[in-house]
């Protein structure tokens, strides 16, 4: 029986390949491809509503106006494109399209709306200075670009009415804003376990402009056809808006599937990845004419942010190693009573209805080892004791050493009621022994 947390993937690969079969068996039907595409994404923009409105129900009422909009944004995407297949099928007036546009636009600004209420929730965990320098490095340079390589090319050869041109630079203000957002939000994420599903929003909202993106390239160049890679896109950036609405209901770790972020630890280097991207961009632009200064130039260049990358590095090592030090017991290298106090703190934090078992385990007679065989000796008893506990370990447990001769062992997001099996038996018996 699948499982129910993989249902939105399945329901997300089926339309992927609904899209592309279509696509493939009508590709001499812009009419039908177009037709067919638009059905898509209503039906991708339901269902997204429906899991969106299921969250709405189940959260707290200081959650809900952040569901509202989100759940407004979407109605509003679904009823353009409903608008959209409209004018496709009955032909194309000038009024509807205008409508059309507007009406879009004002989901994305209910987009916007919904991200800056949660970040404004949020706001109690500041991302601190450094990030907001690596947000606004990032955004300038994507700003740039944006304007050099699309809006600027768009408004010079457009030739359409002026509400064309203010919906074209409307639309890339909005897309702009919402990547402004969207980071500031990913740095928040990343101290809140808790919201971590909010990635689904952050990735749906993101894959939307760049769709956004390859639409105004493939206008300008007049490469864009109904069923262009940017309508799956579309169609998928708003299923993955639904995910977050239908994941949210998973307060367990294990039943939700949830993006692991593949770039901590690494922030430092954003500003200077985007920086020479930048740089590269820069030179084609001139058309890769070298003289001895620009040459010099990009030389230094490489050379001071290879050096600063490196220093990064190792302040990365000492920190990881410090921290490594700081919530370890340097004996038996289990994690410390600090460490401990966290996890506790946190979990609780994070998961306040679940039920947890801890098992705390005190050595007897160690104060007799210490006292006629020596402290060498009470130091090899720890140490031997820590390592036959970590045999025994099961895959979601932690041990903790807390005091001289005591040691812990919580058992994480486990029913009482299976908590106490074989190995935990066998410890306890060790312990007395």
């Amino acid at each position: 029986m699948l499982r129910k947390s993989l249902v939105p993937i399945a329901i997300l690969l089926a339309v992927i390949g609904l899209f592309c079969g279509w696509v493939y068996s009508f590709k001499e039907d812009q009419l039908m491809i177009s037709t067919g595409v638009n059905v898509l994404q209503i039906f991708a923009g339901t269902i997204s509503f429906a899991w969106l409105f299921q969250a709405f129900q189940a959260a707290e009422k200081q959650e809900k106006p952040f569901w509202l909009l989100l759940q407004a944004g979407v109605v509003l995407y679904t009823t353009s494109i409903l608008m959209w297949l409209y004018i496709q099928l009955a032909g194309e007036t000038q009024g509807l399209v205008i409508l059309f546009s507007a009406v879009g636009l004002t989901a994305y600004l209910l987009f916007l709306c919904a991200l800056i209420f949660k970040i404004r929730k949020m706001s109690s965990e500041s991302s601190g200075p450094s990030y907001l320098f690596n947000i606004l490095i990032f955004v300038i340079i994507v700003a740039s670009i944006s304007f050099h390589y699309l809006i600027s090319p768009t408004l010079e050869s457009s030739g359409e009415a002026w509400w064309t041109d203010m919906m074209t630079v409307s639309y890339a203000v909005v897309d702009l804003t919402i990547l402004f957002v969207i980071i500031i939000l990913y740095f928040l994420i990343r101290k809140n376990k808790k919201q971590q599903v909010l990635l689904f929003l952050g990735l749906g909202l993101l894959i939307q402009i760049t769709a956004d993106v390859f639409y105004s390239y493939g206008s300008v160049s007049g490469s864009y056809q109904t069923g262009h890679f940017a309508d799956l896109m579309w169609l998928s950036a708003t299923l993955f808006i639904g995910f977050t609405g239908y994941y949210t209901k998973f307060n367990d770790r294990s039943s939700v599937w949830i993006f692991r972020n593949p770039v901590e630890d690494k922030d430092a280097a954003f500003p200077f990845a985007s920086i020479t991207v930048f740089i590269i961009l820069v030179i084609h632009s001139y058309h890769y004419a070298f003289n001895a200064l620009s040459l010099g130039f990009l030389i230094t260049f490489i050379l001071v942010v290879g050096r600063q990358l490196q220093l990064l590095r190792k302040n990365q090592q000492l920190v990881a190693q410090y921290r490594y030090l700081a919530y370890h017991d340097p004996l038996t290298d289990l994690r410390n009573r600090s460490s401990f106090t966290e996890e506790i703190e946190n979990l609780l934090a994070d998961y306040p209805d679940k039920q947890y078992a801890l098992l705390l385990i005190d050595l007897d007679q160690f104060k007799l080892v210490n006292d006629t065989l020596g402290h060498h000796i009470g130091d090899l008893v720890l140490v031997e004791t820590a390592k036959r506990l970590e045999m025994a370990m099961e895959e979601n447990m932690l041990l903790f050493r807390l005091g001289e001769m005591s040691l812990s062992l919580p058992s994480w997001m486990l029913p009482m009621k299976n908590v106490y099996k074989s190995p935990m038996e066998s410890w306890a018996a060790s312990a007395n022994h």
